[in-house]
């Protein structure tokens, strides 16, 4: 069988879509993020302009991406990197407990950011089941991937991009 009768579209439409609408969101908010970003720079004696701002919040979100993409496609190399000798005494297992309990209350202070995140991280997900289940290997799956939630997350920006300036 061919690996186009085994791979499934739905998925890869939802991908686009998803990440579509992240860029979406994300070029929507850096019209005010950038502002902010120019205040702070001012206050810290730097010299930005709301183009680079708005260009280092993009750069932020195709950072997010990458790492998704290379989390869910290395998973067990990372788990061996973060976890392999971190809990074998128990000082390093109570900093860990600490640790963790500090994230759960940034995940519920900051829910609705985690929500979206979480949304970016299931439809990636399910773009490396079905391209696993296709019988692409790590390397491939992490190339597809990136390119897809990169596409999806550049057409976002770009449409609101030109959307926006029709309006204007």
């Amino acid at each position: 069988m061919s690996r186009t009768k085994k791979f499934s579209w739905l998925s890869l439409c939802l991908i686009v879509v998803v990440y579509g609408v992240f860029g979406w969101i994300v070029a929507q908010s850096s019209v005010s993020w950038s502002e902010d970003l120019v205040e702070q720079g001012k206050a810290w004696g730097l010299i930005l302009d709301d183009k680079d701002a708005t260009v280092i919040i993009d750069l932020l979100g195709v950072a997010l991406i990458l790492i998704i993409a290379v989390g869910l496609t290395a998973p067990i190399a990372l788990s061996a990197i973060f976890f392999g000798i971190w809990l074998r005494s128990e000082t390093k297992a109570w900093f860990s407990i600490l640790g963790w309990a500090f994230a759960v209350v940034f995940i519920i202070r900051w829910i609705a950011y985690f929500a979206k995140f979480l949304l970016l991280l299931c439809a990636a997900l399910l773009g490396r089941l079905e391209l696993q289940g296709a019988g692409y290997n790590n390397w491939q799956t992490f190339i597809i991937l990136s390119l897809i939630c990169l596409g999806g997350f550049g057409g976002g920006v770009l449409s609101f991009m030109l959307l926006s300036a029709g309006n204007r």
